[in-house]
């Protein structure tokens, strides 16, 4: 169906993100917070239930590197 390939879309987008921080590079911040976001909207969208977990694993994320964005490419 549509979503699974919206789904398998934003994976493999993660996963070039991924990359991209592993060479310090903020549009990979950006595209890995963008895609993990919408992950969570689809999964409530479809379960109608909050996936707590993936918004604790986002704000973890979150806090550990936006202290950090300076350090960061363009």
């Amino acid at each position: 169906s549509r979503i699974i390939a919206v789904l398998a879309l934003f994976q493999a987008i993660q996963m070039i993100s991924v990359m991209g921080m592993w060479a310090w590079k903020r549009w990979a911040l950006m595209g890995y917070f963008g895609t993990s976001l919408m992950v969570v909207l689809a999964d409530v969208k479809l379960t109608g239930e909050v996936p707590t977990w993936s918004l604790v694993w986002l704000c973890i994320v979150l806090v550990g590197v936006f202290p950090r964005l300076s350090m960061f490419e363009d």
